[in-house]
């Protein structure tokens, strides 16, 4: 190894070109045409990457591993003909390989002993959801089948954690390749072009999707779940992009400006209208998350700039000029497109209607207090949240926390979060002390670009787009070669320049053996479920080909195997395929313990083994793992209940039922032929009188059932002990006081009166009642009330009249 001399940093030059080793002005032809072909393959990357959805998508993801490869592959045959290879180590390198060697070791099986100093927990989780012997099925020996083993990893979901694995080093990659590769060639000027080309298009994408057809699709046919902007699936992610194209194309005018003065330049004026409609576009996604974090990201930037010196350097009425051209075209623009929806979006900032995770954030705190030094794993925390949700109702999964910094904290404990924020700080700081060595405007986007990505990553998971990771880590890598140039870099020649150009290619080909299995195994899962849809009379078994394939490809993926298992439980049950179903269970549940179906599985078949624990511990197993899920209580009761332990049953469809009413109805089926109502009411359904109003149409199919009104009056009473929230429990309270007697309804509905005073509903019910007990003394009053406050409804006035004439009569027949 040898470090070679470089020009000192006063040499610098914008472009970038002048800061490398004396040997890279004598390079070979076919040395400059392999850099050249990099250049052009990751400006094409760049360019091309947002539009399939940000890249996220499995086949997309393929795509742009095969260009990362490519990439890599150019850099070693640079290095090849060049028998040397370059590198130099700085910060953001070192964050990346941080994150890359912290997830690396999440993975790596470890001792028990060393495992519970660093996660305790996982060991624990480790022993109680994996059972030291397994299940055994006829015809299977012990040997055949895998059982807890003393080693484990650190990550409580394996497969998730080796896809996000992929994505750290992909990024580093790219960074390492743009930063040693491309940068010492491509100018900033040539990047900010192509960015602000890439900006333009994605803004005039959104806008005309945003102004023709639904948000919620892509290109007007692909359906996203939620606001789609441009071309992806989160509006959010689309100001994610944008921060590093609107902050290089910025740079770019004011050297356009320095260049060729403000009003001579054609491109001048059309940089000024690019950016304007870049501008517009963020405001017009519905984004507030990207509005606050721009202006943060100017706040800094214009930070960044005042520096001592830079006024005699600016000239400042030109600059402000040209941010109030930009600023008056974009709220032009804004306000031809629909500055209302923009100005009630922004005015719900610090409302009761913005978005608000604080509550999502602090229910999975306790996975910090759990898991505080290495996290529950990379891409864990969709399925460790369940360990610790309580919100039965919540209808979506945590698949990330909508916040990188504490998801880092979550998933790889504090040195992840450490590695993370240091990633954030030394690519902004690279910038911003690039720019006041060189005092390139372009450079100054680039603080404006990443400030914004990091900013944003307080309330977003743009990052997670690999888009916006290849731009965050190009613009990046620009900055840093703008900073440090290749100073005091490890040149590596010969024989070993060639060992590591070949080991920078095979890392390259794993993320795409890693991507090519992810997207073969999510291309089976989709032809199994195609298949399944089908009326075909095959379709279980051509479904369970299907998945038994991914499962080859793929042999950890929990999915694929729990599929499997679905699909061969249900094909013929008590045959072989039956049996490969219980084989496949088995399998998902050493893939994912954390996955609730395997354990439910194993505990409802418990019987079809050889050897086996009682079911009681597998379903516990999955309360443990998703207590929150009253369909995973309700499958214990079933479970106890067929062998005969109703009491168990009881208590688990008494919890199911707690959470949510969901399984009412098959839950009070189960139980009419075994417990007589008392007994259902006691056991079964909670405290609640709401629920057990709701069950009465189960329990009583017809109005004159016995026992109806002794259930209706017990209702009743638990009512007058707690009273409901809600007008109609207070309806159902007054129908269920009925069965006690009208006295009773008369006071639930005067109490209803009291509680909703402004309410039509009370007075009616109270009004009706007096008037079937002909009281209409007491009901005129009632009904003038109603009268007053519905003038139009004609049945109040019909009602009124008659309750007049029938005092009138009465007064009559009573005389004087």
């Amino acid at each position: 190894m040898a470090r070679n001399q470089y020009l000192p940093r006063e040499a610098r030059q914008v472009k970038l070109v002048t800061d490398r080793p004396d040997e890279l002005s004598r390079l070979s032809p076919a040395a400059t045409h392999t850099r050249r072909s990099g250049v052009f393959l990751l400006l094409t990357l760049i360019i091309a990457s947002p539009w399939a959805f940000g890249s996220v998508d499995p086949s997309a993801a393929l795509l742009l591993s095969f260009g990362i490869l490519s990439l890599c592959g150019l850099w070693a045959a640079h290095c090849l003909v060049t028998r040397r290879f370059v590198y130099t180590t700085d910060a953001i390198a070192g964050c990346l390989l941080g994150l890359v060697v912290l997830t690396s070791l999440q993975l790596v099986p470890l001792p028990k002993s060393v495992a519970g100093l660093l996660s305790p927990h996982a060991v624990r989780l480790h022993e109680v959801l994996i059972p030291q012997q397994p299940e055994l099925l006829p015809g299977e020996s012990e040997a055949e089948v895998a059982g807890r083993g003393s080693w484990l990893r650190l990550s409580l979901a394996p497969a998730a954690t080796e896809n996000l694995l992929t994505r750290f080093l992909a990024a580093f990659l790219v960074y390492a390749a743009a930063r040693h590769f491309v940068a010492p060639v491509v100018s900033l000027r040539r990047l900010a072009w192509v960015g602000f080309a890439l900006g333009v298009s994605l803004s005039a994408l959104g806008l005309a999707q945003a102004l023709t057809g639904p948000r919620h699709l892509i290109y007007w046919r692909f359906e996203r779940f939620g606001q789609a902007f441009g071309p992806f699936g989160n509006k959010n992610h689309f100001a994610f992009q944008l921060y590093p194209l609107i902050g290089l194309s910025t740079g770019l005018l004011l050297v356009e400006v320095r260049k060729s003065g403000a009003g001579r330049s054609p491109a001048v004026f059309s940089l000024v209208a690019g950016l304007s409609l870049m501008v517009a576009a963020v405001l017009l996604s519905g984004s507030r998350g990207a509005v606050l974090a721009g202006f943060t990201a100017l706040a800094v930037t214009g930070l960044v700039a005042r520096t001592p010196g830079e006024s005699r350097r600016r000239p400042k009425r030109v600059t402000f000029a040209l941010a109030m051209a930009i600023a008056v075209l974009a709220v032009g623009l804004v306000v031809g497109f629909g500055w209302r929806a923009v100005v009630d979006r922004l005015a719900t900032l610090g409302t009761t209607e913005a978005d608000n995770r604080s509550e999502d954030w602090a229910s999975v705190w306790p996975l910090v207090r759990m898991f505080p030094l290495v996290g529950v794993g990379g891409g864990a925390v969709i399925h460790a949240e369940h360990l610790v949700r309580t919100r039965p109702e919540l209808g979506y999964q945590f698949n990330t926390m909508d916040n990188e910094y504490y998801e880092a904290l979550i998933e790889g404990g504090v040195p992840r979060l450490a590695l993370t924020l240091g990633l954030a700080v030394a690519a902004v700081s690279a910038a911003v002390v690039a720019y006041r060595q060189t005092r390139s405007p372009l450079l100054l986007g680039a603080v404006f670009g990443l400030t914004g990505i990091a900013v944003h990553s307080v309330g977003d998971f743009g990052l997670h787009m690999p888009s916006v990771a290849l731009l965050a880590a190009v613009v990046a890598a620009c900055a840093a070669h703008a900073r440090h140039g290749l100073a005091s870099a490890v040149v590596v020649r010969g024989a070993a320049a060639v060992a590591v150009s070949v080991t920078l290619v095979a890392v390259a080909a794993l993320v795409v053996l890693a991507d090519w299995r992810v997207y073969r195994t999510e291309r089976l899962r989709d032809g199994a479920q195609k298949v399944l849809a089908s009326d075909s009379p095959e379709r279980f078994r051509l479904a369970a080909e299907y998945l038994e394939a991914a499962t080859r490809v793929r042999p950890n993926d929990p999915a694929a195997w729990s599929e499997l298992a679905t699909v061969r439980l249900l094909a013929a049950p008590g045959s072989e395929q039956f049996t490969a179903g219980l084989r496949a269970a088995r399998r998902a549940r050493q893939a994912l313990p954390l996955a609730e179906q395997p354990h439910l599985i194993l505990g409802s078949y418990a019987d079809r083994f050889v050897r086996s624990e009682p079911p009681e511990v597998h379903m516990a197993r999955a309360k443990l793992v998703a207590g929150y899920d009253p369909g995973v209580w309700y499958t214990g009761g079933v479970v106890a209940a067929e062998r005969g332990d109703w009491p168990t049953a009881c208590a688990d469809w008494r919890e199911s039922l707690r959470r949510s009413p969901r399984y009412l109805a098959p839950i009070v089926s189960r139980c009419a032929g075994r417990l007589s109502p008392p007994e259902i009411l006691a056991s079964v359904l909670s405290d609640d009188p709401a629920l057990g109003f709701a069950a009465t149409p189960l329990v009583f199919p017809r109005p004159d059932s016995p026992g109806r009104g002794e259930w209706l009056s017990t209702l009743a009473q638990r009512w007058s002990v707690v009273e409901p929230a809600t007008l109609s429990g207070y309806r159902n309270w007054a129908e269920a006081a009925r069965a006690i007697d009208s006295a009773a309804e008369e006071r639930v509905w005067r109490r209803a009166v009291e509680r909703f005073p402004g309410e039509v509903e009370p007075r009616d019910g109270l009004a009706a009642l007096l008037e079937a007990e002909e009281r209409y003394a007491d009901a005129v009053p009632v009904l003038e009330w109603l009268v007053s406050r519905l003038p139009d409804d004609r049945a109040y006035h019909d009602r009124l009249a008659a309750a007049r004439h029938a005092l009138r009569l009465k007064a009559e027949i009573d005389g004087p």
